[in-house]
């Protein structure tokens, strides 16, 4: 009788298991849906903006921050010219490489990203330029999030020479070399 019981239990879990799987619902455990589209909320609570499809390098996704974390910061502009990348993929190593390099100790473009923390996601990073071109067009351009500056230029991770670095406007989407001193605007995303 009692092994009966044992059996019986387990067939209910193992159906109850086949249930959950096939209707492609979370666990409580997780809470994070097994895939995202682009504009839902992500497990941060900003909103995705990219899917590359597939899971590589240890991420999926990117989300941006949500936009009441937008500020107006300067690129280090004490920093001689960095190896950054402007690819996709690549605006967390950039952002790394320019905190590293910084002994200002003032808030810039790199650390005010790399400072945020939301719930318990502190892992965001300051998009690189094709990372940035990305958000504007998934996310600004489609309406599926609002930009609380859009009218301003924002910047990116990838350094173009010893004075200036990429950006780009989100009025009307071009992408520009723009002098690290000035203040443009700053939204940090995170890959996951």
């Amino acid at each position: 009788m009692k092994q009966r019981s044992i059996i019986i239990r387990a067939l209910f879990l193992m159906s109850a298991l086949c249930i959950l799987l096939a209707s492609g619902c979370t666990t409580k455990a997780s809470k994070e849906p097994l895939v995202y589209k682009v504009g839902e909320t992500g497990p941060a609570g900003g909103i995705v903006f990219y899917d590359k499809g597939e899971r590589t390098d240890g991420w999926r996704y990117l989300e941006a921050a949500p936009a009441r974390t937008e500020v107006f910061a300067a690129w280090p502009e004490a920093l001689v010219p960095i190896d950054t990348e402007t690819k996709v993929g690549s605006g967390r190593s950039n952002t790394e490489l320019l905190v590293k390099a910084d002994s200002t100790g003032s808030e810039t473009a790199a650390t005010a990203c790399d400072t945020l923390a939301i719930k318990t996601y502190s892992d965001w990073f300051l998009p690189s330029k094709d990372e940035l071109s990305l958000l504007f067009t998934n996310l600004a351009r489609t309406g599926k999030d609002s930009f609380l500056k859009e009218g301003y230029a924002y910047w990116s991770s990838s350094s173009f020479d010893a004075e200036r670095a990429w950006a780009q406007g989100f009025s009307n989407g071009v992408q520009g070399r723009v002098e690290k001193s000035e203040l443009l605007v700053v939204r940090a995303i995170r890959a996951f």
